[in-house]
């Protein structure tokens, strides 16, 4: 290999780095998410008994997506290291 070819793979395997503020980002999205959820599930736990069934289902249905939304950062985060 010469020397241009060596240089451009290293510069290649090196610019991953540019991605890591990108990923540290979104460890703090899955932290601001997981902040959301408990808030969430301590209103769904302190009405549960004086609200209505559909405000239960509309707060199952609101954790259900936050955990979801949090699996898939996770995963983005997994696949591109």
């Amino acid at each position: 290999m010469n020397i241009v070819e060596k240089t451009l793979e290293s510069l290649i395997f090196q610019s991953r780095w540019l991605l890591a503020p990108f990923f540290i980002g979104l460890s703090v999205d899955i932290i601001a998410l997981l902040v959301k959820f408990s808030k969430e599930l301590l209103t769904l736990f302190l009405g549960l008994f004086i609200g209505g069934e559909q405000d239960t289902i509309i707060s199952i249905l609101t954790l259900v997506d936050m955990a979801l939304i949090a699996s898939l950062l996770l995963i983005i985060m997994l696949s591109g290291n």
